[in-house]
């Protein structure tokens, strides 16, 4: 099309005088004229082609491309049929989406995020589930990962502590993280276990901070203040994600809800050989569960999300803990109201937003 242009402006002054007073040719006699948005004029049929004398728009002038005012009104029709069509059409198009994904884009706008310690910590405890559910039905699901785990080594992968086994476990949580259909995890790279030291600790809640402005979460979910199996990562984990939570001054975006992951006393049995009462990992008295979630929905994505953690699960161990989710627990998810801004639910919750 723009070779041909070239041609027809190096074409002789004369000859350019002559198709510019061309007239344009108007509809052909047979054309559909409703006005359906089906039978549009084609666009491309009038390319320019210097070896048709009738391509050359009237009034047009070729060197500056200006359209000039004395176009006779049959173009002018003409023109305003093709491109009044063409419009009809887009704006069928916009409205249609408006209406189809319009209200499912309204109706799930909430979004999501999940703080934890370590990668695995996002499915392990059953939480897998949960994200994977909520992300099925539409809402945007995130997740921050504090450390990258690197000195959880273990004798079956063997994989040496620092940042080898930092590089392992970061794919580990890219894989699960795909395998639960959510956004693609946020590491901080943290150093493992060394979280305790205020400068640190400082660093973690500004880039928290960071990761909600950003991400705009309706609801946190983190770990509760036992960590569940008392890991120190864990604990501190739930300590600044509380603390930014709480520091409203300080966010751009202001989450409504901020969720503790808790184990029911109810349901864990005793750690073996024990004589004080302690269970297998930390407890909440069930008085103190505000919320209780079937998420039967993501347990496949949270098995395949599981899987993706070798170097810290043998096979016989991904089973263990995927009984744990179904069986023990009952493929429900265990959470504790920690802060709202909003009302104090009157009952038992059984999901993280207003049905």
């Amino acid at each position: 099309m723009l070779s041909a242009t070239r041609q027809l402006v190096s074409t002789p002054q004369s000859l350019r005088h002559n198709l510019a007073r061309t007239p344009l040719p108007g509809p052909r006699p047979n054309r559909k004229t409703q006005d359906d948005g089906t039978n549009l004029p084609s666009l491309w049929n009038h390319q320019l082609n210097p070896s048709r004398t009738n391509l050359a728009e009237p009034g047009t002038n070729l060197e500056s491309g200006a359209i000039a005012c004395s176009a006779p009104k049959a173009a002018i029709r003409y023109s305003e049929q093709m491109f009044g069509r063409l419009f009809l059409m887009i704006g069928r198009l916009v409205a249609s989406s408006i209406l189809l994904g319009g209200i499912a884009f309204t109706a799930r706008a909430q979004t999501v995020l999940g703080v934890f310690a370590h990668p695995d910590d996002e499915v392990y405890w059953g939480t897998g589930a949960l994200l994977a559910k909520y992300a099925q039905e539409g809402y945007s699901v995130h997740i921050a990962t504090v450390t990258l785990g690197q000195i959880g080594v273990t004798t079956f992968a063997n994989i040496p502590a620092g940042a080898e086994l930092g590089a392992a476990r970061a794919e580990e949580l890219r894989c699960s993280a795909e395998a639960l259909g959510i956004q693609p995890a946020i590491a901080y790279g943290f150093f493992d276990q060394a979280l305790t030291t205020t400068v640190v600790m400082d660093e973690f809640a500004r880039k928290l901070r960071q990761t909600i402005n950003q991400v705009k979460p309706d609801v946190i979910i983190t770990h509760g203040p036992d960590g569940l199996s008392g890991h120190i990562d864990h604990r501190i984990t739930n300590v600044i994600t509380t603390q930014v939570f709480q520091e409203r001054e300080r966010l751009q975006h202001h989450p409504k809800r901020l969720y503790y992951l808790v184990y029911p006393e109810t349901r864990i049995p005793l750690a073996s050989g024990a004589t004080d009462g302690r269970k297998q990992y930390n407890t909440a008295t069930d008085l103190y569960i505000t919320t209780e979630i079937d998420a039967r929905a993501g347990d496949a994505a949270a098995d395949k999300s599981l899987e993706c953690h070798k170097s810290q699960m043998t096979p016989a161990a991904m089973e263990t803990m995927k009984r744990l989710r179904k069986t023990t627990l009952s493929s429900i998810v265990y959470l504790r109201l920690a802060m709202t801004d909003g009302p104090w639910p009157s009952g038992k919750e059984t999901t993280l937003f207003e049905p």
